[in-house]
């Protein structure tokens, strides 16, 4: 019997397309692994004074991302040590602003960092860090010497991700002035949360195609 007559019998056209389909590992449009991502952070996640937030902004720009948000509005970084972890495979590190308004060393926000980062990889995870965001002095919070302070810390952090190879998504560097923030003076406004996760969204693929 001839292929061309093999194949008009539905059931023998099945086993044949099924065959190809395996010896060539299903085909070239297979859909990528999902990404899965979990986000220790603070209130620049949660966002406040804004309708959409990072997180938010992630899972419309990527819905088949599976996102985790775990971000804790005034946490600040020796304060969620140790870290207790999900089944997600990529830990996204958005902690050292708030770090910067308590009576922590430059040495001790790396200490805490590093940790961080160990346990992460410890885990089997993979970290992205995103810096610590910038702002304008603000006599009630963030004082010239707080800035200084997160000026330090996200030094810290660039070098550290130097350091280990890891992604960072460059949120410190991304301020352009007193127009990024709300009246609180802190947190981003809109226009200016959407780069930051726009940002994050580059580091994690990044991340996701490293082998």
């Amino acid at each position: 019997m001839t292929l061309s007559k093999l194949l008009r019998n539905p059931l023998l056209a099945g086993f044949f397309m099924a065959v190809a389909l395996f010896g060539c590992g299903g085909g070239g449009d297979q859909e990528p692994s999902a990404v899965s991502v979990e986000l220790r952070g603070d209130s620049i996640f949660s966002a406040p004074g804004i309708e959409r937030s990072p997180a938010s902004y992630i899972k419309a720009a990527r819905p088949g991302w599976m996102v985790d948000d775990r971000s804790v509005s005034g946490l600040a970084l020796f304060q969620a040590l140790p870290f207790a972890f999900g089944q997600l495979s990529i830990v996204v590190i958005e902690l050292g602003g708030n770090d910067a308004l308590y009576p922590r060393t430059a040495e001790m926000f790396e200490s805490d960092l590093r940790a961080a980062i160990g346990s992460v990889i410890g885990a089997g995870k993979r970290p992205v860090l995103t810096g610590v965001v910038n702002m304008p002095v603000s006599p009630d919070f963030f004082t010239a010497e707080a800035l200084a302070k997160r000026d330090a810390f996200n030094a810290i952090t660039l070098r550290i991700a130097k350091e280990y190879g890891l992604q960072h998504a460059g949120w410190g560097e991304d301020y352009r002035g007193e127009g990024d923030v709300i009246a609180d003076r802190i947190h981003r406004t809109q226009e200016a949360s959407d780069r930051l996760a726009a940002l994050l969204v580059a580091a994690i693929e990044r991340t996701s195609e490293q082998r």
